[in-house]
């Protein structure tokens, strides 16, 4: 009976939530067309000042196979909407020129709904990470925007559930949200 009571107590202890936020945040604006997306941001974004010296970069969303080499290098993001399913993205250095430029399209590298470009997330588990600690299924999601002052958004979510070493039990939910500075063109 001791050891249900203390799985129990371990169980209710590895469960919860956390939210990072930047400071004065307002939520994702309608944006009617990709039109609305249009504009340079910086690719250094505003998340929480406690996490400030890991800053999230809006490289880092588009191209997350890059290496964190290539993304403390870009300086700005340059975005241009090409019809009306279409983004064309630059990469610009911190001393200018481009880094690098690519074309997405909708229904292939994201979808467009409700104003929000929703990229490819979706589940994975631990299985081929041995050093994980356990078993555990991730679902990720990820939302690129504009917030309701026209600046840059990224929202972030990501569920966990799985055992620690098999045996503990684990539920977690997370979300991020990080603004983008657009800049005066």
């Amino acid at each position: 009976m001791k050891a249900v009571v203390l799985s129990l107590v371990i169980a209710v202890a590895l469960t919860g939530c956390f939210a990072s936020k930047p400071p004065g945040n307002v939520g994702f604006a309608r944006a009617p067309s990709l039109h609305d997306l249009e504009g340079t941001y910086e690719n250094r974004g505003e998340g929480n000042p406690k996490h400030d010296d890991y800053p999230t970069r809006l490289s880092e969303i588009i191209w997350p196979k890059e290496p964190v080499s290539f993304h403390a290098l870009i300086g700005t993001i340059q975005v241009r909407a090409d019809g009306e399913t279409t983004l064309i993205v630059r990469a610009e250095e911190l001393g200018g020129g481009l880094a690098r430029e690519q074309t997405f399209t909708a229904g292939k590298d994201f979808e467009f709904r409700s104003g929000r470009l929703l990229l490819h997330g979706g589940w994975k588990n631990s299985l081929s990470e041995p050093e994980a600690g356990g078993l555990f299924l991730m679902h990720q999601s990820r939302e690129l925007g504009i917030d309701s002052k026209g600046e840059g958004k990224y929202k972030g979510t990501e569920d966990v559930i799985g055992a620690a070493y098999l045996v503990v039990p684990i539920a977690v939910h997370g979300t991020t949200e990080v603004r983008f500075v657009r800049l005066k063109d």
